[in-house]
């Protein structure tokens, strides 16, 4: 025998799991927000340059250091092709992001020269694939660390003593 319960009920209870699903989805927005911000923040502490690129070729994301390199402001690269942003002397990194998105293999490069907007800058580079676990491929990144610096003391160091010394000093 089954009993019927009121309509009153099933509304109440309705209301209720309704109430509670809502309370986990805001949990669950608070969660990734915060998880997000995480990401943020260490994206904007690492020194190095860092851009990262959708499946499509397009900039997802770019922090301070890689922005300041190449003279760019983030607004005006909002959902640029890396076609776009690389042209000219540099149009090389755009072939190497379509190489590594293709071959889903990281490439180092070490002391490549980039052009910007103040000049060439010799830069250790890593173009690597990003992975994601359930979906697989979903884009690039690109980090780049600025050595021109290191290179200009080292160049100065070497006029005033041995090379090799000057080399194992800055390392």
């Amino acid at each position: 025998q089954r009993i019927q319960g009121s309509s009153v009920d099933e509304v109440n209870d309705l209301t209720l799991s309704f109430n509670s699903m809502a309370g986990q989805l805001r949990q669950s927005y608070g969660d990734l927000a915060a998880l997000t911000h995480y990401q943020e923040s260490i994206l904007e502490s690492m020194p190095s340059g860092v851009l990262t690129f959708s499946e499509e070729g397009l900039l997802r994301s770019a922090n301070t250091p890689a922005l300041s390199l190449f003279g760019w402001s983030l607004n005006s690269l909002e959902k640029q092709s890396s076609q776009n942003l690389f042209t000219g002397t540099n149009s090389w990194l755009s072939n190497l992001l379509n190489e590594v998105f293709s071959s889903a293999e990281t490439r180092q490069l070490e002391d490549v020269i980039l052009s910007t907007a103040d000049g060439d800058h010799s830069v250790n580079l890593i173009a690597q694939p990003l992975q994601d676990q359930r979906i697989g491929l979903i884009g690039t990144m690109l980090m780049l660390e600025d050595i021109s610096e290191e290179k200009r003391l080292k160049g100065t160091m070497a006029r005033y003593m041995d090379p090799r010394i000057a080399d194992q000093l800055l390392r």
